[in-house]
């Protein structure tokens, strides 16, 4: 029975057969003389027939095709691979010639070609010796097996049947075969008895059929030597030979892989062994033709195949082209890479800061400045043409046309640094604005990359013009200036609009370098090198066409001004300054928005007064204690504006004595009580027991010098500040109505010891000068009460603009008061000037009402007067050595004693005399003396109980701090005071060198102002 044939099957058929058939690898029987089998191919007669994979042999021609794999052979007697030679046919010496790769492509039918004659370097490699693990394997081979009688003797080592019919090759065949050449190999059992494979036949049918037999069985007369072997084929014996490929030989895969591999891994198309060329040696050729060997191949040809010589390392223009290419793509994709990984920063916010100007209320005379940075940002449009020009040939005359850098630019600046010549930048405007703008201040290469890559993307952000605008405004000019308007008014005291163009010139030649080109330093160098620059920004502007050569002839090198010296931060105006900011941050502009937002702010301060106040005080406090303290505030009651303040010598010693400090009000709180008593009805014409000693619900109280004035009306009470009669009209109409008549006229309700005692009438709350010149003022506005304010508005530097305004209500007020009851009030405090303690007011010739007011043993000291325009209280304190404690005012300004009617009368007296200088004497309205007249009631006795004795001047001891506490009566009905404890700590100063600063120009200027309404 016939076994199936197929590739995956390689099995060798039955020994029976005809004389010179041969059966081929797991094929079947072969008959006839000259036939010729294909790898499991069927039977083939008359030697025409191939098998399958197999070439017709045509013996009758006398020419054989070559099987799959095998050598062309001619008539002559060469055996073809798969036909057998005849017996007496020498074994071949050596390898056989190798095919060429042309001669295994040719079709078959082609004429015979006679052998290639191998080359030197072929028949070296088979003269070589064997390896050691060549003559390893043969000596483990040198047993033979047992003999299989199904099998025919096994032929000769070099005899073999067709090609298809060959095993695998076991290692260490090449070795045996070319011992016998060598004397120095070991010896070779002959082919006769070598071994058969180490696998028992029995252990697998497939595993026997392929490797029990000798693997020389097949082999016959004109096989392939052992060194025409590939390598694949020889890894395959080696698979074969270990233990891993016994056990796939018992599972069939390695039958499988064998069958499916075979022909194909023994092809003559596989490469041989490697030359010494391919090993990167000298110019060594494979065969003759001087290319790598068969195939192998690298990825860079060089040094080049098949040159010699210099040409050999020559590159060619491909190897050129490519790595010129691949380099050129690599730097294309670096400069994407960082392009895009550089982002925009955020902005420094200094260098965008602009400066708030601070105006006093004529909007035109600067009171101060508040900024990080003196900024101010103009609009290009602004800024003259020719002083664009002078910029953009000083510094960049390519700005319109460039991306962002001029690599030309660059290129110089480096030859000229490297040639050490002068040095030059190579950064265009764009890349000054990044510098500036983005705080790249790093010195490297890297912030330069960063910088042009900025440069580039700003440009496709913002147009040119707005790069230009914002570049001018940012720059540093010298002298502090920031910005071409700071530097316009800094050098020229001019507006940018106003600069000629030698001015313009002036100031685009020192951008470089400010500090050391300014002309009005000590340093004559710096003149000089002004002066130069100065011309070469000309000549650049002639030859650019923007300048006519005749017109730059003629021009002179401009005049600049002197630097101004820095303003003080004392003074006054430190004190407005400070007042301006806390006001501005209650209307939602904080310290940050004031220093760096440019706004204009124009406040209600009268400079005029401002400095007559600081006179007045200096006039009559001359020879004072340094201990004593002043406090003045003056409002204009038609708006609640406040005129002028007087804060003290020195913000960083002192409180703002006019906001800050606080001292006891004392006889000036009589008005409050006054009002309150007329609005609750009672008449001035009502009497009163005006005796000193008096006990009023259970507290005594005495009048200034134990006088016993007898029944007075409010009138007179009021003008001689009689302490009994206004403790008695208090205690008529009730505390809590004098209380709220002072909160209602401006007090505020948190004043300390604003209580509703009896007493509070005397003054015992400690209170600031201007809540009582604001409360003054709803008296002398007939009842209107206004919000005192030192903003009016707040505008935009650049488009001028008001992002705020005194709110409406503050101007227009609010009526707490009827104008009869203010009318009468009004009447009996003019009294105080004309027949009082006030009467040194009188020499101002205009109607005047106020009240002055001394605290126990002379603590406090205070007048508070108005006129129908303006409204302005004086007071005054001194602290002990510690400078916190409160102590008695000690004489001065030929007083020994220091009362309301002194020294604040003279110094109010002295500060109204200016403001109303030059104004029309306005009337108060008449008095309506509404109200019921209540007569005076019998003098109640007077006890024995010690009391303290209250006078007409006098009120319990001032303190300075808001946590004083009130003065209470003790079980003993005496009134008792307790120690006052003050602490006077200076305020914070208004400028800060590293975040704000605040200058005062013509702080001590005396001039009028034109728009003052006062004066």
């Amino acid at each position: 029975m016939e076994r199936p044939s197929g590739p995956s099957r390689r099995r060798p058929g039955p020994p029976d057969g005809e004389a010179n058939g041969r059966d081929g690898l797991g094929g079947r029987r072969l008959g006839g003389q000259q036939s010729g089998n294909g790898l499991g191919g069927q039977r083939s007669t008359g030697g025409e027939q191939p098998g399958l994979g197999g070439r017709r042999l045509n013996a009758q021609q006398g020419q054989s095709r070559q099987g799959l794999g095998g050598h062309r052979n001619s008539a002559n007697g060469n055996p073809a691979m798969g036909s057998r030679p005849p017996a007496d046919t020498p074994a071949p010496q050596g390898r056989p010639p190798q095919p060429s790769r042309r001669s295994q492509q040719q079709a078959p039918g082609r004429s015979e070609q006679p052998p290639q004659p191998m080359s030197r370097r072929s028949q070296q490699r088979q003269q070589q010796p064997p390896s050691r693990s060549e003559q390893r394997y043969a000596e483990s081979r040198s047993v033979a097996p047992p003999e299989t009688p199904s099998r025919p003797p096994a032929p000769g080592p070099y005899e073999r049947g067709p090609r298809d019919e060959q095993p695998l090759r076991p290692r260490g065949t090449r070795s045996a075969e070319r011992a016998p050449e060598r004397p120095s190999a070991r010896p070779v059992a002959p082919a006769s008895e070598r071994p058969y494979s180490a696998l028992s036949p029995d252990r697998h049918d497939d595993s026997t059929a392929v490797y029990g037999a000798s693997p020389y069985a097949e082999l016959g007369p004109g096989a392939q030597s052992p060194d025409e072997l590939s390598r694949g084929r020889r890894m395959q014996n080696r698979l074969r030979d270990s233990q891993a490929g016994r056990i796939l030989a018992n599972t069939g895969a390695l039958n499988m892989f064998m069958n499916g591999e075979g022909e194909q891994l023994d092809s003559k198309s596989s490469p041989p062994r490697r030359s010494r060329a391919r090993q990167g040696g000298g110019g060594g050729r494979d065969g003759e033709d001087g290319m790598p060997p068969q195939g192998y191949r690298r990825y860079l040809n060089y040094p080049r195949w098949g040159k010699a010589g210099v040409k050999r390392w020559l590159p060619s223009w491909k190897l050129v082209t490519g790595v010129f290419s691949f380099f050129a793509l690599l730097i294309v994709g670096v400069v994407f890479w960082f392009y895009n990984s550089v982002a925009l920063p955020a902005e420094d916010p200094d260098t965008l800061a602009q400066t708030t100007t601070v105006y006093y209320s004529d909007q035109k005379t600067v009171l101060g400045k508040l900024q990080v940075q003196n900024r101010e940002s103009v609009e290009l449009a602004q800024v003259p043409d020719y002083v664009r020009k002078s910029v953009l040939a000083a510094e960049d005359n390519t700005f319109y046309s460039n991306s962002g850098v001029n690599p030309t630019s660059i290129v110089r600046a480096v030859l000229a640094t490297v040639s050490g010549g002068n040095q030059q930048g190579g950064s265009t405007i764009s890349q000054q604005y990044v510098k500036n703008v983005y705080n790249q201040k790093e010195l490297s290469y890297k912030r330069k990359l960063n910088e042009a890559v900025l440069a580039i993307k700003i440009n496709r952000t913002l147009g040119k013009d707005k790069i230009l605008e914002r570049y001018l405004n940012t720059i540093y000019w010298g002298r502090g200036a920031w910005g071409i308007q700071a530097a316009s008014k800094t050098y020229f005291n001019k507006d940018v609009s106003k600069l000629t163009k030698s001015e313009g010139a002036f100031l685009a030649g020192i951008i470089n370098a400010p500090e050391a080109a300014d002309p009005r330093d000590e340093d004559p160098t710096h003149a000089e090198r002004a002066e130069r620059r100065w011309g070469v920004v000309l000549d650049a502007m002639v030859g650019e066409g923007w300048l006519d050569a005749s017109e730059r002839a003629q021009m002179t090198f401009p005049k600049v001004i002197k630097e101004k010296t820095t303003q003080s931060t004392t003074g006054q105006a430190a004190y407005l300054m400070e007042m301006v900011k806390e006001e501005a941050a209650e209307a939602g502009f904080d310290e940050k928005a004031l220093t760096t937002g440019g706004y204009n702010i124009t406040t209600t301060f009268n400079k005029r007064l401002v400095t007559a106040g600081q006179k007045a005080v200096k006039e009559w406090t001359g020879d004072a204690s340094k201990n004593l303290r002043v406090g003045m505030a003056s409002i204009n009651p038609s708006t609640g504006g406040v005129l002028a303040i007087y804060g003290g010598t020195d913000i960083n010693k002192q409180l703002n004595q006019a906001t800050k400090d606080r001292a006891q009000a004392a006889s000036t709180f009589k008005a409050f009580g006054l009002v309150a008593a007329l609005k609750d009805g009672v008449s001035l014409k009502s009497y009163y027991d005006g005796n000193s000693g008096k006990i009023i619900e259970g507290v005594k109280v005495s009048n200034f010098g134990n006088e016993k004035l007898g029944q007075i009306d409010l009138v007179k009470a009021t003008a001689q500040s009689v302490n009994t009669v206004y403790v008695a009209l208090n205690s008529e109409v009730g505390p809590e109505k004098s209380q709220q008549a002072a909160i209602d006229a401006g007090i505020p309700k948190d004043t300390p010891d604003l209580k509703d005692n009896l007493v509070n009438v005397l003054g015992s709350a400690n209170v600031h000068p201007i809540d009582m010149a604001d409360a003054y003022s709803t008296f002398a506005a007939q009842g209107v009460h206004r919000q005192w304010h030192v903003l009016t508005s707040i505008a935009n530097g650049e488009d001028k603009e008001e992002v705020y305004t005194v709110p409406e209500d503050v101007t227009k007020g609010t009526r707490v008061f009827d104008k009869d009851v203010i009318a009468d009030a009004t009447y009996a405090l003019q009294h105080v000037v004309t027949e009082g303690s006030g009467s040194y007011a009188k020499s101002l010739n205009r109607p005047i009402a106020g009240k002055t007011g001394s605290s126990t043993d002379n603590k406090s000291a205070w007048f508070i007067g108005y006129t129908p325009q303006v409204v302005t209280a004086v007071a005054l304190h001194q602290v002990g050595k510690d400078g916190t404690s409160v102590v008695s005012l000690d004489g001065f300004g030929g007083f020994s004693e220091i009362t309301g009617g002194t020294i604040p009368t003279r110094i109010w007296t002295s500060y109204m005399e200016a403001a109303l200088k030059g104004k029309d004497v306005v009337d108060f309205p008449d008095p309506a003396m509404g109200g019921q007249v209540t007569n005076a009631s019998p003098t109640p006795e007077v006890t024995q109980t010690p009391t303290p004795t209250v006078t007409e001047t006098q009120t319990p001891t001032p303190t300075v701090t808001e946590t004083q506490q009130q003065p209470t009566p003790d079980d003993t009905n005496n009134w008792q005071t307790s120690t006052p404890t003050t602490t006077e700590t200076a305020d914070p100063d208004v400028t800060s060198t590293d975040e704000a600063t605040t200058t005062w120009p013509g702080q001590d200027d005396d001039d009028d102002d034109d728009n003052n309404p006062f004066g």
